[in-house]
């Protein structure tokens, strides 16, 4: 089939993608691109863009991203049937929750006012709450007179809008902006832009990365050099951020990000918003920089497994297949891995790209060319493919990394109860899970015994 993205929730148990395919679920009778969500426990396929009534979606819909559960899944779609008045002949986003089968359009104003331009480019929190999209409407909130596309922020429990393309003192961008990408818990915002007024760093005139807080009201370039400079005059594109926008990483032409960047082609780096260093990710053991471009990044929740593509051959060992391929870096060890490989540890016959990296970083998933990756792959179409786990998931408990793992997040419907405490418990080590979540809530100060 054709290929429009994909996303994998927290645990990499679900798989939201796009495709052309008509027979992965019965009744795809529209011959649009679809997206679908895959069970990879159990392999069911279930239509996600779906009309109000029942039917298919009427228009293509693309670009699939997934809460951590995998409950809701966000995605763009030109299609007028997925909800109803859906009259402005436009691209809009929608949010499809799984477990009542709901479809919600949120590229609207605060008073369901619906967008007078194209609206795509979402991406979700993890508990579903907030989505970031893209929009060139002018009627999303007040005020908004800039003629630029920009980047807004929904909130699906208030139903509000905000503008989050501004600069730290409210000016609106000069110039377009896109690409965002959004924290686990919605507070931070990662974005491209090619404006110039988004902070007062920014001297270049090209496309750069920023981020957001959304408590703050800060805008922040990261795009940058560790001593916080701009590099030499280039783009940089398509940013990825962990779970507490710490670390942000993006590809970039900048020449001089880094040292030693000799390659003169668009690489991946992972800036520290805390530290303010910037470091180069497509990079192999003995840390020189890929041979050839790399692109398509994304970061785990924890902000230590990045995954991207490269047409690289430097990154890993015997690397010979000649063509693009997935790899991820682990920042953590500075260890970069080849993940798109054959069943029997083969390189793929044909190229892979456009990876995605579940939260927890143990898998990934990616689409293919090749036909070797798994068995009897004999339909001549673009695949896509899960690999992993990608090293042990059971880690001994430490309470040292309590605070640090803890993630209480507010529910979709529930914005003030504990939504969930997720922790690692070796066996071995005596501490039972019920341990770990006591122990976590008293470091939150949350009554260990509600």
């Amino acid at each position: 089939s054709g290929y429009y993205g994909i996303a994998l929730s927290d645990n990499g148990q679900y798989a939201a993608f796009g495709s052309d395919a008509s027979n992965l679920v019965p009744g795809d009778t529209n011959g649009k691109t679809d997206i679908f969500r895959r069970n990879n426990q159990t392999g069911e396929i279930a239509l996600i863009s779906v009309g109000y009534d029942g039917s298919p979606a009427n228009d293509r819909t693309t670009n699939p991203c997934i809460s951590a559960d995998g409950r809701w899944v966000a995605f763009a779609s030109r299609a007028t049937n997925l909800v109803e008045n859906d009259t402005n002949g436009k691209s809009d986003v929608f949010v499809r929750d799984m477990l009542y089968g709901v479809t919600t359009r949120i590229s609207v104003s605060p008073t369901g006012i619906q967008g007078d331009r194209d609206s795509t480019s979402q991406s979700i929190s993890a508990d579903g709450r907030w989505v970031a999209f893209l929009s060139g409407a002018t009627n999303l909130v007040p005020g908004d007179v800039n003629g630029m596309a920009d980047i807004f922020l929904r909130d699906m429990y208030t139903d509000t809008t905000t503008l989050i393309s501004l600069s730290s003192t409210g000016i609106q961008t000069n110039s377009t902006s896109n690409a965002p990408a959004i924290s686990a818990d919605g507070r931070y915002v990662a974005f491209a832009s090619l404006a110039s007024n988004l902070s007062e760093a920014d001297k270049n005139t090209h496309w750069d990365i920023f981020l957001r807080d959304t408590h703050t009201g800060t805008t922040t370039m990261v795009s940058v050099r560790s001593d916080g400079t701009q590099g030499a005059v280039s783009n940089s594109y398509s940013p990825s951020v962990d779970r507490l926008g710490r670390y942000v990483v993006f590809e970039s032409y900048v020449p001089d990000l880094v040292p030693n960047d000799t390659n003169s082609d668009r690489d991946i780096f992972a800036h520290d918003s805390l530290s303010g260093f910037t470091t180069a990710v497509s990079v192999g053991m003995d840390t020189a920089v890929g041979n050839k471009q790399s692109n398509a990044a994304g970061i785990d929740s924890a902000g230590r497994y990045v995954v991207f593509f490269s047409d690289s051959t430097n990154l890993v060992p015997d690397d010979t297949n000649g063509q693009g391929d997935i790899f991820v870096r682990d920042l953590q060890n500075s260890v970069t891995s080849l993940v798109s490989v054959a069943w029997n540890g083969s390189q793929g016959n044909s190229a892979s790209y456009s990876p995605a990296i579940s939260r927890d970083g143990l898998y990934v998933a990616y689409a293919s060319d090749a036909t070797n990756l798994v068995q009897n792959d004999t339909n001549g179409m673009t695949d896509i493919f899960l690999y992993g786990p990608l090293f042990e998931a059971s880690v001994p408990f430490d309470m040292a990394d309590a605070e640090k793992a803890l993630r209480i997040a507010g529910g979709l419907y529930n914005p003030t109860e504990a939504e969930y405490v997720r922790c690692n418990v070796d066996p071995d080590t005596g501490v039972t899970f019920a341990d770990a979540v006591n122990i976590a809530r008293k470091v939150a100060g949350v009554d260990p015994n509600p």
